[in-house]
């Protein structure tokens, strides 16, 4: 499996470049200028080099996009939705960023940010197994993705989301 951006943790060009690709690819589907949405520097202004590699915010909904470094055999895409601040719908995308899950993530970002999908509807979908059509030599074993399942916060005994 071809990972994109794999050593992002490690170089900080290749981070830059990452989050560039994130920029352009919202941008691309909102036709938007977009931003980032949460601040990605310490208060002395040195950049946060970390899993959280890019926010925004369009219109009245938010995307955090959290990538990990490919560990494993097949790549990953979760979701999780919650409210930010208790009132703007926020998308919460945990991924190991390869081909095959660029084309659902464009997917998943279209459907939330132009389509308006409601939260429901974007975790059903995202709860089938990933489509074939957009792939050359795809099986179904070749990745995962999956809704967030709740778990609790041991500090409040609350039921909340990964």
């Amino acid at each position: 499996m071809k990972y994109l951006f794999e050593n992002f943790l490690h170089d900080k060009k290749v981070y830059n470049l990452n989050e560039a690709f994130y920029k352009k690819l919202l941008e691309s589907i909102t036709h938007q200028i977009v931003e980032p949405f949460f601040k990605k520097s310490f208060a002395n202004g040195q950049k946060i080099y970390d899993e959280h590699i890019f926010s925004a915010k369009i219109n009245d909904r938010l995307v955090q996009i959290i990538q990990k470094e490919p560990s494993h055999d097949k790549p990953f895409l979760k979701i999780m939705t919650k409210k930010w601040e208790d009132k703007t719908d926020m998308l919460i995308v945990t991924l190991e960023l390869s081909n095959l899950i660029k084309g659902e993530l464009k997917r998943l970002l279209h459907s939330w940010f132009v389509e308006k999908a409601s939260e429901d509807v974007v975790k059903n979908y995202f709860a089938k197994p990933l489509s074939a059509k957009n792939y050359t030599n795809f099986s179904p074993s070749s990745a995962i993705h999956q809704v967030a399942e709740p778990t609790t916060d041991y500090e409040t005994g609350k039921k909340e989301q990964d």
